[in-house]
């Protein structure tokens, strides 16, 4: 296999990701230099063919007359018509002229024969002249061209052929320059590059494959990707080159392969399936440290989350036995600092939680008990868990009642409603009031959590449901959001087979809607 033709299919994949690489700067392929030369030959083509029709021989004899040396090999000046008489076809004007001048002594008869011949040969001076006067212009385009391609000339008689000349020798030397450069950015190029065939067998890879690997080229080549595979990435990868076969789509997936020595390699590759080569074309990157930060951060966040649950638990049950007398009677000062502390330790609670579903959810790792329920069930345990904020801050919540039943997970709902209506609260002023309503559309039980806040801000407006997405505020002296409730609330609809989202509210405030498989 030409491995410019793998090299081509990198750079192309590069210009399409529109990716800032200095070697798809630096490089150009190969396929691109040689249309362009093959423009510019049949340019030049064409038009020797079309001056040399119109005096293909005297031409070539009569621009290599008006040619001089140039001391300047970049900068050349055009032939000039007055350099020499010997280089325009006017000079057969004078001994035309004496032949004119004996023709006139003949008589009658012989004369007029002597000045047809006469005027036949000082017409084709003027058209020598006019075909030269041509020539000089083509010439001087070539001149104009080599120099834009900064084509250095040697010194010597400068002619349309010398030219061509000049330059094809010169192209050619670029070409195998281009094409050493190109070998080294195949073998050197930071990603790897192979080709497969359908079986999924090494056609040819690059420097980096090895090193990457650690095998030599004998013993990879004609040796199946799967091979080097773990086990539960052998099934994933091959799924993909299915697929990118079957839909004739680049295809990307991440992987994890093994070394020589054992060691794991995590891998982001990327499949394309090439019809006339009837072979994959793979790129692949290697992610390994990526990843390995990426579970250390999990891992820290679990280990964190985990054991702070439980002190934030115990703190929570302290105060709350201590606001409702289990400790003996307390001010009014102390007990509205109490329902403060309680609001925020439930806050920090619901957020520990969001944290350890977080990479249960992300991994599909999230177990999900669907079941048949009424929806007015999961409004109402929402509505209880908030109740007492709602009633510190001066914030009505009304529900709305349904009959209509669900299949999904109620737990996981009711976190969805209870997001929802924290949100309302901490953006709903005192004395207003947070609807929770449930109807059908579309086959579907659609839960909307109605308030009068201020509505959604335009920043966030078409991110709101992203990971670490918050409107900042400091209404009511709630705690800071950190930005992913909404995103959770995102998850857990999915896993019901269901949908979130966020519109304005007419009159003002905003609308957050749930949508669930309706019971049938």
């Amino acid at each position: 296999m030409d491995k410019t033709k793998l090299l081509e299919w990198y750079f192309a994949g590069l210009r399409k990701q529109a990716l800032t690489s200095n070697l798809a700067h630096d490089l150009t392929p190969m396929s691109l230099i040689q249309a362009d030369q093959d423009l510019l030959k049949e340019k030049i083509e064409r038009d020797l063919q079309q001056k040399s029709s119109e005096g293909r021989n005297s031409a070539e004899a009569k621009a290599n007359s008006a040619d001089r040396s140039e001391k300047d090999t970049r900068h050349l000046e055009p032939p000039s018509f007055k350099t020499e008489m010997d280089e325009s076809p006017w000079i057969m004007s004078i001994p035309m002229l004496a032949f004119l001048g004996l023709a006139l002594s003949f008589d009658d008869g012989s004369r007029w024969v002597v000045a047809a011949i006469f005027f036949s040969i000082m017409l084709i001076a003027v058209m020598l002249t006019i075909i030269r006067k041509k020539q000089v212009s083509a010439l001087q385009s070539y001149i104009d061209l080599f120099e834009s391609l900064e084509i250095k000339f040697s010194e010597g008689k400068r002619s349309t052929s010398s030219l061509l000349r000049t330059a094809a020798e010169q192209l050619q030397s670029s070409i195998q320059l281009m094409k050493q450069k190109e070998l080294l950015a195949f073998e050197y190029c930071p990603y790897i590059l192979c080709e497969l065939d359908e079986d999924g067998k090494f056609k040819t890879l690059n420097q980096t494959a090895f090193k990457a690997w650690g095998y030599t080229a004998e013993a990879l080549l004609n040796k199946e990707i799967g091979d080097l595979l773990h086990v539960d990435s052998i099934e994933i990868l091959f799924e993909s080159m299915s697929r990118c076969k079957r839909m004739g789509r680049p295809e990307t997936v991440e992987i994890a392969s093994l070394n020589e020595s054992g060691s794991l390699i995590h891998l982001s590759w990327r499949t394309e399936w090439s019809s006339s080569a009837q072979a994959f074309y793979c790129m692949a990157e290697d992610i390994t440290i990526r990843v390995e930060h990426e579970n250390l951060k999990t891992e820290m966040r679990q280990m964190l989350t985990h054991d702070l649950k439980a002190p934030i638990n115990n703190l929570s049950m302290w105060t709350y036995n201590m606001l409702y007398g289990s400790y003996g009677e307390i001010n009014s000062e102390a007990s509205d600092s109490l329902k403060k502390t309680q609001q925020n330790l439930q806050s920090i609670l619901m957020l520990l939680e969001n944290l350890l579903d977080i990479d249960k959810v992300e991994s599909g790792m999230m177990p999900s008990n669907k079941k048949k329920f009424l929806i007015n069930d999961s409004i109402d345990r929402s509505i209880q868990l908030l109740a007492d904020w709602a009633k510190d801050v001066g914030v009505k919540l009304e529900a709305r009642n349904s009959d209509l039943q669900v299949i999904a997970d109620e737990q996981q709902v009711t976190r969805i409603l209870t997001n929802f209506l924290s949100n309302a609260i901490k953006w709903t002023p005192a004395g207003e009031t947070v609807t929770v309503r449930a109807r059908t559309e579309e086959q579907k039980v659609l839960v909307e959590v109605m308030d009068k806040g201020p509505g959604i801000p335009e920043s966030v407006k078409n991110r709101l449901f992203e990971r670490w997405t918050s409107a900042e505020s400091a209404a009511k002296n709630t705690p800071p959001s950190t930005g992913i409730g909404l995103y959770m609330a995102k998850k857990f609809a999915e896993l019901q087979g269901g949908a979130v989202g966020a519109s304005e509210r007419e009159g003002g405030g905003s609308i957050f809607w749930l949508k669930l498989p309706v019971s049938k």
